[in-house]
């Protein structure tokens, strides 16, 4: 992570002539632990949409949200935007689990 934001803010920085930082610290990288600080973190992703940015009033309403796939919705059928690969895991049942 950090060489992308390193490379994307030199690049940025080279082709405008400016010097600065592009990235805000809140922007950090790590990794997940466990089986449920997995989940918390799609959950955060699906609900960002609705709670952080106010673009729609339910979670299935953004185009590109992988939350119907979440909600059970495997059936093979082509979603609406075959360009959104979703990458499946198979998570150990127990949420302490370390991954």
């Amino acid at each position: 992570m950090e060489s992308i934001k390193v490379g994307s803010t030199h690049r940025l920085n080279s082709s405008r002539r400016e010097s600065g930082l592009l990235w805000r610290t809140r922007f950090f990288e790590g990794t997940v632990q466990t089986v449920e600080e997995y989940y918390e973190k799609v959950e955060y992703i699906h609900l960002n949409a609705v709670r952080g940015a106010g673009l729609v009033e339910r979670t299935e309403d953004w185009p590109c949200s992988s939350v119907r796939d979440y909600g059970g919705n495997l059936s093979g059928v082509a979603s609406a935007h075959p360009n959104l690969r979703i990458d499946r895991i198979l998570l150990p049942a127990d949420a302490r689990t370390r991954v």
